[in-house]
This record gives structure tokens, C-alpha cells and sequence, in this order.
């Protein structure tokens, strides 16, 4: 009988024996099993300053972060916390700024091993203005104009530069003494002397000056510069509708696909 009991023990033993090492590989290979990032798809261009991304991640054991506009070299300490909930999903909102904006998805797991997406996103505007209308729409939003569009020689839409400048991101400078003003955006800069008929247009990477000859030139209104809309639009690539009947202006300045 004791033969019999030792026979048994030694038999229960070795099965745990076995069995152990079987549980904690399976173990193993769970919690080292690749990270996947999926991420609700996302148009190129966003009419808003703000943006709310979704997706999945395909375990509950990581850190999950993003980062936006920015080299995060210290990570997981340089990036903001997403949170997910226990299947995975999760959902954060960012504040855009204007034109193009990259955002980096990354998930760490406990090995410090790194999953990354890389998402570029384009923060557009949509300006809808009216001849005649003090109240613009920008990006649905309503804004009140200090003088509206109107009509030059009636066919040339003149409309107020600051205000478009403010809206696209463009820098304006200003020059009482002569009158000269200067815009910036991307890679175009442009000079102009208000009552002029010409303008200088230099590129980024490119020899010289262009010249460009107005139709009508740009002009002072109740202390506001107004200048040709179609100069702004073809020199900075700005898309224009214009309806005639109902003097509906609409302009704005997607990144192509």
C-alpha cells in the first residue's frame, strides 16, 4: 500500500511538474504578443481647430499616448495619456493649429517594445462671404466683417484683407509711411503698395521677384485695406467659387490630396 501511495505522489508530482512550465509559457506568449493600433479613419482636410480621433488598441496591458506638432524624444514621459476602456476602444480630442498638423499614436508595452501610428491631418478654412454682407461664415461659425465685400468696376470682388488674413493664417504687415504692405503664407511673400497697380511676389527657393499687374488695385475704405479676392486666391492656390446670382463668395484653402 505505501509502494502504491509513493507510486501515486510521484505520478501527481510529475504532472505538475509538466503542467507548469505549459501555463506560464501560454502566459508569455499573451502578454508578448504584437501591439496593433487602429485608428478611425480621418479626412486629409478638417474645417475646424479642433479634432476628435478614434480607434482600437488590441491589448489592456500598454501605455498609450500621443504627441502633436512635436519631436517627443522621452517617451512615455513626453506624450499625453489616451485613455481605453476594457475592449480596447478609446476616443481624445485635440486642439488643431491652422494648415497642416502631425500627430503621433504610441503604444508602449510593459518590454518598452514601441507601436507607433502617424497621422497628418490639414486644419482648412472655409469662408463664406456675401457683396454687400457684413455677416461672414467661417467654418459654420458666424463673424461680423467692420465693411463687407463689394463689387469694383462690376466684376472685381474687393474684400477686406485683414479680415481674410486673421481667418487663413496669412501674416500682414503694414507700412503707413509708404504704404506698403507685406503678406507671408508658406512659401509665397508678397509686397504691395495700397493704389498701386503692381505687386512682388517671391517663392521660397526661387531666384527674384515676380511681378503682377491688378486689374484694379487694392484700396483704402473707411480705414480698411481691401484688395482683388482673385489676387489672393491664385497667388496663395486658395479655391474660389463665386455665384453671380446670389453674390455668394466662397473660398477655401484645402491641402491637396
Amino acid at each position: 500500500m505505501k509502494r502504491i501511495i509513493a507510486l501515486l505522489l510521484c505520478v501527481f508530482t510529475a504532472i505538475c511538474v509538466m503542467s507548469y512550465p505549459a501555463a506560464k509559457a501560454v502566459i508569455n506568449i499573451a502578454n508578448n504578443r504584437k501591439t496593433e493600433i487602429s485608428v478611425d479613419k480621418i479626412p486629409l482636410n478638417v474645417f475646424s481647430d479642433q479634432l476628435t480621433i478614434t480607434g482600437k488598441v488590441n491589448r489592456q496591458d500598454i501605455f498609450l499616448g500621443y504627441s502633436i506638432n512635436q519631436m517627443v524624444y522621452h517617451i512615455p514621459d513626453g506624450l499625453t495619456s489616451i485613455k481605453y476602456d476594457k475592449y480596447g476602444k478609446f476616443a481624445f480630442t485635440i486642439e488643431l493649429s491652422k494648415a497642416y498638423n502631425n500627430i503621433d499614436i504610441v503604444g508602449v508595452d510593459k518590454a518598452k517594445n514601441i507601436t507607433r501610428v502617424d497621422l497628418e491631418v490639414y486644419s482648412a478654412t472655409k469662408i463664406i462671404l456675401q457683396i454687400g454682407n457684413k455677416i461672414a461664415s467661417v467654418n459654420n461659425h458666424s463673424s461680423l466683417l467692420g465693411d463687407p465685400p463689394y463689387l469694383k468696376n462690376s466684376t472685381i470682388i474687393m474684400v477686406p484683407i485683414r479680415f481674410l488674413a486673421e481667418q487663413l493664417g496669412i501674416i500682414v504687415e503694414y507700412f503707413p509711411a509708404n504704404r506698403e504692405i507685406k503678406m507671408a503664407y508658406n512659401e509665397y511673400t508678397i509686397w504691395l503698395i495700397v493704389g498701386k497697380k503692381e505687386a512682388w511676389i517671391h517663392e521660397i527657393g526661387q531666384v527674384g521677384n515676380t511681378r503682377f499687374i491688378f486689374e484694379t488695385p487694392s484700396e483704402i475704405k473707411n480705414g480698411r485695406t481691401f484688395i482683388p479676392i482673385k489676387f489672393i486666391t491664385e497667388t496663395f492656390e486658395f479655391t474660389l467659387q463665386y455665384d453671380s446670382k446670389t453674390q455668394q463668395i466662397i473660398l477655401t484653402n484645402e491641402a491637396k490630396e
